[in-house]
């Protein structure tokens, strides 16, 4: 299984386990309020019945003997579900963070991949640029022999003539630059998206047969 799968699979069993121990918080939570709900209902009960248990009713006396029994429970069941509460929280911290930390691990698992692929994508750029430069070598031998040509055939001026080095810089200023572009290059004008070809002025199409 790829590592970012297991990555992935990790951070959900994080995810459930964080979502079942926030579950058993909200019912510790709701045994505290219930708890203690009903202790002051049986103080109520208690102040309302306090007469009658100091003047000797037994009726009173009986039930004032069930209500300290029952106050007892509750008060364990509230004591109990405060502890629960306050080791819940301390789960729900820790669970939090390694929740946390399995994300920021996936974060970097996916960046360590983008990151091979990035070294993949920059190893075809540069197998492109050496076959571009090996090109480009050959147009610059021939533009020698062209220009050599040109100024036996009668053009004084022929080696200064539509300078190469300026064809391509407008060439892949046009390519790199502008705004959109991968180089602070600015493009002249009538240049952007045309093929060299069309730039220099030196190239002639084949005839078609």
């Amino acid at each position: 299984m790829p590592t970012q799968e297991k990555q992935a699979n990790h951070t959900a069993e994080l995810e459930e386990h964080l979502s079942a121990l926030e579950q058993q918080r909200r019912l510790a939570g709701e045994a505290v309020t219930g708890a203690a709900r009903r202790i002051e209902e049986i103080a109520a009960r208690q102040q309302e019945i306090a007469v009658a248990v100091v003047s000797g009713d037994e009726g009173a006396i009986a039930e004032n003997e069930q209500l300290e029994e029952t106050l007892l429970i509750e008060n364990n069941r509230r004591k109990t579900a405060r502890s629960a509460a306050e080791q819940l929280d301390q789960q729900i911290a820790q669970a939090k963070e390694a929740l946390a930390g399995a994300k920021r691990e996936g974060h970097r698992q996916c960046a360590a991949d983008l990151a091979r692929e990035r070294y993949e994508i920059e190893a075809r750029a540069e197998a492109n640029m050496d076959a571009l430069l090996g090109t480009l070598t050959e147009l610059a031998t021939l533009d020698g022999r062209q220009r050599r040509q040109r100024h036996l055939a009668g053009r004084e001026q022929a080696h200064a003539e539509h300078p190469l080095d300026r064809t391509l810089y407008d060439w892949l200023s046009a390519r790199l630059g502008g705004v959109h572009g991968y180089l602070g290059l600015s493009i002249s004008p009538g240049t952007e998206g045309r093929p060299l070809y069309e730039l220099d002025a030196l190239a002639v199409a084949p005839k078609r047969l």
